[in-house]
């Protein structure tokens, strides 16, 4: 269990940092080894990797249930969880949804505000319950 909750903490840095250098996921996790001596788990590579190679069909899912926020006002932070909760939830089939969903909500408490994290809850919740996703 913790593997993989580091797996998905290290997908939100590793999607967060591609929000301002635009770089590939190898590229990231090849620089964390080499100056920060962190070995980035494979789970959080694919998890990131979907994120990115998405990223336009993740945007508009976010956009679309993000009620009276325009995506440019969700913080950085909120919206690496986001979108890495939501490659999980649509690329990866082997994990249930609930779990992602929880995983997601115990990281957000980790690196946002309390409100921010009912936010990423609430965005969540209604993209399960109206794109009719079950896992």
């Amino acid at each position: 269990m913790y593997k993989r909750r580091k797996a998905r903490e290290q997908a939100v840095e590793i999607i967060f940092e591609n929000m301002f250098n635009k770089e590939s996921v190898s590229w990231i996790a090849r620089m964390a080894q080499t100056y920060r001596e962190i070995e980035i788990i494979p789970f959080g590579k694919k998890i990131a990797k979907y994120a990115i190679e998405n990223q336009e069909e993740i945007d508009n899912l976010i956009k679309k249930y993000s009620e009276r926020w325009s995506i440019d006002r969700i913080s950085k932070v909120s919206l690496a969880i986001l979108k890495m909760a939501i490659s999980e939830i649509l690329f990866i089939s082997e994990m249930p949804t609930a779990v992602t969903i929880n995983e997601a909500i115990e990281i957000s408490k980790l690196f946002v505000e309390k409100q921010e994290t009912g936010f990423i809850h609430g965005v969540l919740g209604a993209i399960i319950d109206n794109e009719k996703i079950k896992k």
